[in-house]
């Protein structure tokens, strides 16, 4: 499962924090913290959690508000089977 969210910082800034969890074991697998909201935000953190649980083909990929998004941008990063939306 992936999520974005706003980290409103001391400087009056905000950072965002991308961050992929395994659904079964709810642990973060993959992150990342970027001061701009851009497509290797999400990607680093995918990778990060791919790169962490090596899963198996068939992996399903649940994404609040951005599957369509994710089911363009994530396939030409994986070296395996395509992610399956959930």
């Amino acid at each position: 499962m992936g999520d974005i969210t706003y980290l409103a910082l001391a400087t009056g800034q905000w950072a965002y924090l991308a961050c992929w969890r395994d659904a079964f074991s709810r642990r973060v697998v993959g992150w990342h913290v970027s001061e701009s909201l851009h497509t290797d935000l999400i990607l680093t953190a995918f990778n990060r959690a791919v790169a962490v649980c090596q899963p198996p083909p068939g992996l399903l990929v649940h994404a609040d508000r951005a599957a369509s998004t994710l089911a363009t941008l994530l396939p030409p990063y994986l070296t395996g089977p395509r992610p399956l939306p959930a």
